[in-house]
């Protein structure tokens, strides 16, 4: 085929496509287009036309609306599948600086994909059908969108049960009980591969997404060994998380890492006061706390997954408020894996245990698991990070330790029934 014939198909394509991408667009011909002065010279050298660049405005816009959370499951209804990163305080205008002006104690309305969500999926197909999608991927990356394609639900089918990458160990939390630590040790061990980052964001948040985007955005290391896990605390917390765990592998085992809940709340308090985010000193801290969970008894698990989703991209995190206290209701938060998981996939630890005697903490875990690797010849104990310790936290006033140690004493009798262990030094003050 002569010069000639091969650049007068490159120009009527291009014409065809102009035509075909204002039609999907309905908008107007551009007057460059319509214009009789355009020379084939000038259409042979034009771009891909900027449907990327749209869409990228579209999802821009979304995310400055906070819409994005009703619009990720529209798109994955159609296989497109937009991860975004987290947002970090200083990094995104709109954080919060302070703890204290996040107020999102009742539900969200519920709310329809709005039009730019609807516009933005129709470019996505137009750009699917003509297979221009990967022109465009490394501008929306570089924005902060992460665009996966498939033609999958999020629940997965029998056939993606049965692949290889399937995560089956979750250490769901609690909060402040040494999951960081215990997440280093595991991924220590040949046999698992640890989630890196160590609290992916998937079940919380990205669960649209798909299996897909989970290995990818958090197991592009795996290299194929058979145990696969991660270690994020609000997994404990969340009421929705335990159903959807279920649903990626109802094999899957899980392990609660639980603490004297009076300590962990001030831990959690410290962590956040020491570094200026929550302003609020302890006692008051906790009364907001109280009101906040007595306000919102009849919330549903809808309820806080829609709050969750709304506030997202804001809090990170944090959450949309403190859960100081209720992070410490272990039992109300095992029943909800135990209302999927039969008792003997589930395993209640103790910060205590971890503390005393690591090596034997690690040993029972393994067996839990079914892998054998820390032995006395190969266990050394891993040390806090000095560079990451903060200054000293004050001791608790002792009113308002009596008060907490009331406050949980129901809550820790019906673990200790449960597990068995006894739980004496909790009731202490």
């Amino acid at each position: 085929m002569s010069q000639i014939a091969v650049f007068a198909r490159k120009v009527v394509r291009k014409l065809r496509q102009t035509f075909q991408y204002k039609q999907a667009t309905t908008e107007t011909p551009s007057p460059e287009m319509s214009s009789p002065e355009a020379t084939l010279a000038d259409i042979a050298a034009e771009p891909q036309l900027d449907a990327g660049q749209e869409i990228l405005n579209l999802l821009k816009q979304l995310r400055q609306r906070s819409e994005l959370y009703v619009s990720i499951p529209l798109w994955a209804s159609e296989g497109f599948h937009i991860a975004i990163d987290g947002y970090r305080q200083g990094q995104n205008p709109d954080f919060p600086a302070d703890i204290n002006e996040v107020n999102m104690t009742t539900s969200v309305v519920k709310k329809s994909p709005p039009e730019a969500a609807q516009e933005a999926l129709r470019l996505l197909k137009y750009l699917r059908q003509h297979r221009e999608l990967h022109l465009h991927m490394h501008l929306w990356g570089s924005a902060g969108f992460h665009l996966t394609i498939d033609d999958h639900q999020h629940v997965p089918t029998s056939d993606e049960v049965n692949k290889p990458f399937l995560p089956n160990l979750f250490l769901v939390g609690a909060a402040k009980s040494s999951t960081t630590t215990l997440h280093r040790y595991l991924s220590q061990i040949p046999a698992l591969c640890m989630s890196n980052p160590k609290e992916p964001f998937f079940f919380e948040y990205e669960y649209e997404l798909g299996l897909a985007h989970y290995q990818q955005k958090y197991f592009s290391h795996w290299a194929g060994e058979a145990n696969l896990g991660e270690s994020r605390h609000r997994n404990l917390y969340l009421p929705y998380i335990a159903e959807r765990i279920y649903q990626l592998n109802p094999a899957a085992k899980i392990i609660a890492v639980v603490r004297n809940p009076v300590d962990r709340a001030y831990s959690h308090w410290w962590h956040w006061y020491s570094r200026g985010i929550d302003k609020l000193e302890f006692q008051d801290a906790i009364k907001v706390d109280y009101e906040r969970i007595q306000q919102n008894r009849t919330q549903t698990a809808e309820d806080i997954k829609d709050i969750y989703y709304a506030t997202f991209e804001n809090s990170w995190d944090r959450g949309p408020y403190r859960t100081y206290l209720d992070s410490g209701y272990y039992y109300e938060q095992i029943e909800r894996y135990r209302a999927y998981f039969p008792d003997e996939q589930i395993k209640i630890m103790f910060f205590s245990d971890l503390k005393e005697n690591p090596l034997a903490f690690l040993q029972a875990l393994q067996s839990f698991i079914g892998i054998d690797y820390y032995t006395e010849s190969n266990f050394q104990v891993l040390h806090e990070n000095a560079a990451i310790k903060r200054q000293e936290q004050p001791r608790m006033d002792p009113e308002i330790r009596q008060w907490l140690v009331d406050h949980y004493r129901e809550h820790n009798q019906a673990l200790e029934a449960y597990t068995g262990r006894d739980l004496t030094s909790w009731y202490e003050a």
